[in-house]
């Protein structure tokens, strides 16, 4: 009984350090999900970006070629 407050003195440390580690691997977590956001969001708006571009080309040049037909 007398070595009981010893070995729950180190559990609790234990749990504690433990606590601590995947709180620190939570926050790198969270930081990388927050760069993943960020990059997903550019890459939505060079992706629309270029379906503007290439939506327009093609209504260019048949606005061209209606012109040039007259």
């Amino acid at each position: 009984m007398a070595n009981e407050p010893d070995s729950w003195m180190q559990w609790s440390q234990h749990v504690l350090k433990e606590l601590e580690r995947l709180n620190t691997c939570m926050v790198h977590l969270d930081d990388e999900m927050r760069k993943i956001s960020n990059e997903i969001v550019a890459l939505r708006v060079k992706s629309g970006m270029w379906g503007i571009a290439g939506g327009a080309l093609p209504a260019i040049v048949a606005l061209i070629y209606f012109l040039m037909a007259k």
